[in-house]
């Protein structure tokens, strides 16, 4: 078994465990298979200074590494492969070798992908969303879930538009400077997605209009703090500046950390985010991590 993360080979027991694992109930007893794997993972989940020559790395976020692995395999294995040869195929020693680039789809384990229905128990903390699954313990963050999702519905909006709440008094916006100066690249980007404003003065606007994601926000407030986060962000080049105002808008109007939320609200926000295509947030946490019910079993010392 060969492993390769982000084009480099390595050795990994831990790799190693979750192929013999996985194969052990459907892989013949005393025959081993011949694999290479391919992992393209983002840089921030792998630390590879645990070994000189960089030969065994140290995984973050294992636990969605194991089911992407255990995933591709149990797929791979259910589908049914045929190889037929009608004559034999001479081989030659002096033959150069040739190669060909094949590619193996990684994707990124998403909530939906093997979560199955579930039981809610409840809030941890004020912070956290407690479920029971035929699997195990699910915990979801539920600030970084409900900002992955306002995320998305933020980028549908920019490219289909929405329904807009007009005000009928508009609301004062007065800016910096600096913050103008952002403010005025923003503009058209604001009113794709449902923003109207106005000039009025040399630093202030009048918020006509928001997006219905927006009603019943303090949007003054929440429009000063997203400006407050893009003033620094260099280049504005707008492809970078876009997701960075996504990223900061749904940050600020999700749910937050020690938020206590009513049973219809959780059941709300489960129903959506189990819809996700992805596990995490747009800031790159995690916003949700299951507990198998074996991994919770151990801890009991239960067989």
């Amino acid at each position: 078994i060969y492993f390769f993360v982000n084009k480099r080979w390595i050795r990994s027991a831990f790799l190693n465990q979750i192929i013999y694992k996985t194969l052990e109930d459907s892989w013949p007893k005393g025959r081993y298979p011949f694999l290479i794997i391919f992992l393209e993972l983002p840089p921030e989940m792998i630390d590879v200074n645990v070994h000189p020559t960089k030969q065994e790395v140290r995984f973050r976020e294992i636990y969605c590494i194991q089911e992407a692995i255990k995933m591709a395999l149990e797929r791979t294995i259910k589908s049914k492969i045929s190889l037929s040869f009608e004559e034999d195929i001479p081989i030659s020693l002096d033959t150069p070798l040739k190669t060909e680039n094949f590619q193996v789809a990684y994707k990124e384990v998403s909530f939906k992908d093997y979560t199955p229905p579930f039981h809610i128990l409840g809030q941890l903390w004020g912070t956290y969303l407690v479920c029971e699954t035929e699997r195990g313990l699910l915990l979801i963050d539920q600030h970084a879930a409900h900002e992955r999702l306002i995320y998305e519905k933020l980028k549908e909006l920019y490219e289909r538009g929405t329904k807009i709440q007009e005000f009928l008094k508009p609301i004062l916006l007065e800016v910096s400077s600096a913050e103008k100066e952002i403010l005025e690249e923003l503009l058209p980007h604001l009113k794709k997605i449902g923003f109207v404003l106005e000039p009025f003065g040399e630093r202030s606007y009048l918020i006509r209009a928001v997006p219905s994601l927006f009603v019943n926000q303090d949007i003054r407030e929440i429009l000063l703090k997203i400006l407050s986060d893009l003033c620094p962000f260099k280049p504005r080049k707008l492809s970078e500046l876009l997701p960075e105002l996504f990223k900061s808008m749904a940050c600020h109007l999700a749910v937050r950390a020690h938020d206590i939320l009513t049973s219809q609200e959780i059941d709300f926000l489960i129903k959506e985010i189990i819809l996700l295509d992805t596990s995490h947030c747009p800031h790159g946490r995690p916003f949700y991590k299951l507990f198998t019910k074996e991994e919770i079993e151990k801890l009991f010392h239960r067989s």
